[in-house]
């Protein structure tokens, strides 16, 4: 193991790396003390390296260790560093930013994502910060585009979760895209100047729209269109909610970002123009002219981690060859870790770094010995047991990761990938060439039929994958530590896949006991949840009553979920039962439901969602645990104190604005406590068994 080791140098670099990394993103440290430490172990390897002694080179290795962990701990302590200028603007600040790419149409407004250049308040205040622009739907949205510079008073508000149970950290991922604000502009809010930034990427952002623009005038439309765009150019944003739920119930999610296939690809043809057709070209032209297309079409494709994982191995590989040396698969695909979170070290936490890592180090150690399970004589069936072999390998890779962050796998993934992979290489082939050869309209017409013959078998396929019982397992959840030692499980099994090592594949089966273990103890732990949540759901009411491992949701209206985007919410649950607040009366065998009232565990629950109670009297106060009032209620809330004698007060989340603010100032000077779901999150409610 020590001499194979030894041919990957830089896994020694980028282990130490990562665990800063890892470190920084939970422990705080004073950066003093990390560049203390740091200029310690590089004295200490300064002075120990001349010394040509080899007991002393374990020395050596520990403060190159060191060195590293503490430089991954300072780069990525620094990246996730919130501190914002944009907080210290008031509201009369001007502010001026720039355009990064096209408008992307959302239900009800634009999506913008910008920079900003400068903001005017008292001064002049110049700093670069990424932001999100939500523009309402007018016609000028048209004479915005990558580079345009936008003005308007300060909007901009801290990214902030919902607070529901479960959600996606919607802050978090922004976090780590280096963008903490985001602000809504109604018409008239803004002023698109007539100066415009012409930059590098930005030229590559507009030729990116031509060709897809292009596309369409070609007679490629619909869904043809959307998934081209996102195969060929990583243009995801004309994908339509359904066409991506039927991918990944195939399993071939994957062909719809651009990744190390795409980039392959590109190299292939790239090879293969300078061995064949300019076969007399100098090696340092080669070099230059594959590291420039490649990095451009990178560039193109938006920089998603997979595919600068393969251009830097490409770009290494390319080096290696022009100098006629050998290289090691493992060394270069830590090399390229290594830069990548040299310069980004939040990549680590980034979804698509850690399935692109995962996937390309399970095909480089599982796809042979995969492979060698059965032997075929026919070279076609070798073929397509080829690209099995290597679905089977990559899906092993990441299916803790996929299970963790989707909760779902697809039954069918072999199948599909057998069928339309080797596609892929002809549809990238043939939207090069059709690109090139576009202005001759001859040919373009002919090979665009050919591209929507090959675009419509690809989402024939995908749709029949998808309608067979049982293509999709959905709501898989495991936990982080089962996360963790489903790895060690693959870790292991790889160890002994290299090495040979029969008390691997001991650790291996105890790995997967604590899988198991976990398994169930998070099965039987959630089996003892027992509450009601108030949940943070927008402009609508969405309240959930959680059994053990069962749902019921409670929504205002037959299918009216639907309408009011609710079923984003309702679809985090596994099979929940929704009951009709509308309704006279609910009976379950968890609570019983009649006119508002809910009587759940012992505790009286009152759903204030109308004026029923007004200019009502009674003559003796009912007791309520929890008043849950929503936006339907238009009274004071004085004078139900004359009716029920109430513990507490929850503002569900459609209750917002100046009718919020004078509720809460009516409880205040009632002395009752309250809770506002919309500014501090879902309320989760535990009633004690009585």
């Amino acid at each position: 193991m020590n001499e194979t080791l030894r041919k990957i140098p830089f896994i020694r670099l980028v282990i130490p790396l990562i665990l800063g990394i890892v470190v920084a993103n939970f422990v705080l440290v004073k950066p003093f003390i990390i560049a203390f430490v740091g200029l310690i172990c590089f004295v200490v390897f300064v002075l120990f390296n001349n010394k040509n002694s080899y007991s002393r080179s374990w020395i050596i290795g520990a403060f190159i260790s060191m060195f590293f962990c503490c430089l991954g701990y300072f780069l990525a302590n620094r990246s996730l560093d919130s501190n914002s200028q944009i907080s210290d603007l008031s509201d009369n600040a001007i502010v001026v930013v720039e355009i990064k790419d096209y408008p992307v149409e959302k239900r009800n407004s634009y999506k913008l994502i910008a920079k900003t250049r400068y903001a005017v308040e008292t001064d002049t205040l110049f700093f670069q910060e990424d932001v999100i622009l939500y523009v309402q739907k007018d016609s000028s949205i048209n004479c915005i585009g990558p580079g345009t510079i936008i003005v308007f008073r300060n909007k901009l508000d801290e990214i902030k979760n919902k607070g529901n149970p479960g959600e996606f950290d919607l802050k978090r991922y922004y976090q780590l895209e280096n963008i903490c604000f985001s602000g809504y502009l109604r018409t008239g809010d803004y002023l698109i100047t007539n100066y415009t930034v012409d930059s590098f990427i930005y030229k590559l952002n507009r030729f990116r729209r031509k060709v897809i623009d292009f596309f369409y005038a070609k007679g490629i439309t619909g869904d043809n269109h959307a998934v081209l765009s996102a195969l060929t150019l990583g243009y995801k944003e004309l994908l339509s909610k359904e066409v991506k739920v039927i991918f990944a119930s195939a399993g071939m999610i994957h062909v719809l970002a651009v990744s190390g296939l795409h980039v392959g690809i590109i190299f292939l043809i790239l090879a293969w123009v300078f061995k064949y057709p300019l076969r007399p070209t100098p090696v340092l032209i080669q070099v230059i002219v594959i590291l420039l297309i490649l990095w451009t079409y990178a560039a193109i494709t938006g920089f998603s981690p997979s595919v600068r994982r393969a251009t830097i191995m490409f770009s290494f590989f390319t080096f290696g060859r022009s100098l006629k040396r050998n290289f090691n698969s493992y060394n270069l695909i830590a090399a390229s870790a290594f830069l990548i979170l040299l310069f980004e070290p939040t990549a680590l936490f980034k979804v698509g770094f850690q399935l692109s890592y995962a996937a390309v180090l399970a095909i480089l150690v599982f796809q042979k010995p995969v492979f060698n399970l059965f032997y075929f004589k026919n070279r076609v069936l070798v073929y397509f047991w080829r690209i099995a072999s290597v679905s089977i390998a990559a899906q092993i890779g990441t299916l803790p990761l996929t299970l963790f962050y989707f909760h779902q796998f697809p039954s069918y993934f072999i199948i599909s990938n057998i069928i339309l992979l080797p596609l892929i290489p002809f549809l990238i082939y043939g939207t090069v060439v059709f690109v090139i050869v576009g202005q001759v309209e001859s040919i373009a017409q002919v090979m665009a039929f050919a591209l929507k013959q090959m675009l419509s078998f690809v989402n024939f396929i995908t749709n029949f994958i998808d309608s067979l019982p049982g293509a999709l397992i959905e709501n898989i959840t495991i936990s982080k530590g089962q996360v963790l030692f489903l790895y060690f499980v693959i870790i292991f099994l790889a160890i002994y896949i290299l090495f040979k090592q029969t008390r691997y594949l001991v650790l291996l089966l105890v790995s997967f006991f604590c899988v198991l273990l976990l398994g169930n103890f998070n099965f039987f732990n959630k089996a003892k949840d027992d509450n009601l949540v108030v949940y943070n759901s927008g402009k609508e009411s969405l309240y959930a009553i959680n059994t053990g491992n069962n749902s019921c949701l409670l929504v205002s209206g037959d299918n009216h979920y639907i309408k009011s985007g609710l079923d984003y919410y309702i679809s985090t649950f596994n099979n929940p039962e929704i009951f009709n607040m509308k309704s006279d009366s609910i009976k379950h065998s968890a609570f019983f439901y009649v006119n508002g009232f809910l009587l759940y565990n012992g505790k009286r629950i009152l759903f204030l969602n109308d004026d029923k109670y007004k200019k009502k009297c009674i003559n003796k106060l009912l007791g309520l645990d929890l008043l849950i009032v929503s936006k339907e209620f238009s009274g004071n809330l004085s004078e139900l104190m004359e009716l029920f004698n109430i513990k507490k007060v929850v503002f569900d989340s459609s209750v917002k604005g100046w009718r919020l603010n004078k509720m809460k100032a009516e409880c205040e000077n009632l002395k009752l406590s309250y809770y506002a779901v919309d500014s501090q999150g879902a309320y989760i409610f535990e009633p004690v068994k009585k």
